[in-house]
This record gives C-alpha cells, sequence and structure tokens, in this order.
C-alpha cells in the first residue's frame, strides 16, 4: 500500500516507521528488509514521530486524536482527543534526550 508517513528511529541504526493508506503503523528492520511490528489504527494517520529515546512513537490520526504507540508491548498507550478544528494537525516530543526530560 501507498506510505503516507515514514520517520527512522532517532537511537537504534536502521529502524523505520511508516504508516500507510491501508491504516497500519509498521515499524521496519532496513537492514534485514522484515517488518518488526505492526498495528491497525483506527483512522488515517496524519503524522508519525519517534520520542528522543526511539521507545515510543507517536501519532496523530484523521479523527483529531494523539495515539501514543509501545512497540514493544504491541499497544496504545494513551489517547487524547488534540482539537476541535478541520486542519489535521502535527506532532513533537518536547524535551530532550536525557533520562529526565
Amino acid at each position: 500500500k501507498k506510505v503516507l508517513f515514514s520517520h527512522f528511529n532517532p537511537s537504534a541504526d536502521g529502524i523505520l516507521a511508516s504508516c500507510s493508506f491501508d491504516f497500519t503503523t509498521r515499524i521496519w528492520n532496513v537492514g534485514e528488509l522484515d517488518e518488526a511490528f505492526s498495528i491497525q489504527m483506527p483512522e488515517q494517520v496524519n503524522h508519525i514521530k519517534w520520542n528522543y529515546s526511539g521507545s515510543l512513537i507517536a501519532t496523530t490520526c484523521k479523527d483529531k486524536k494523539l495515539r501514543v504507540i509501545d512497540p514493544r508491548t504491541n499497544a496504545f498507550v494513551a489517547e487524547v482527543k488534540v482539537h476541535e478544528g478541520v486542519k489535521p494537525s502535527k506532532v513533537e516530543w518536547l524535551g530532550g534526550p536525557a533520562a529526565t526530560d
């Protein structure tokens, strides 16, 4: 399927997160040419971003919700309504790579 967004993991070499039109978010091991993880999204993804440590992925979707995914547990760890407007939203992690951020 057609890929909407992709983003490389900031701490693990060759690990790529992607979202596609079939409502899936996937983690790829580019070095092994293998899919490491897949989760079905309830709606089309507008934006995707790894956190600084590369352990979580945040997505914003067409249903105006922000979802945080933990690929190690294959689950959503947080979900919240972001806004009521008509424009799509993007996501950005605040803080930095330090453990206290």
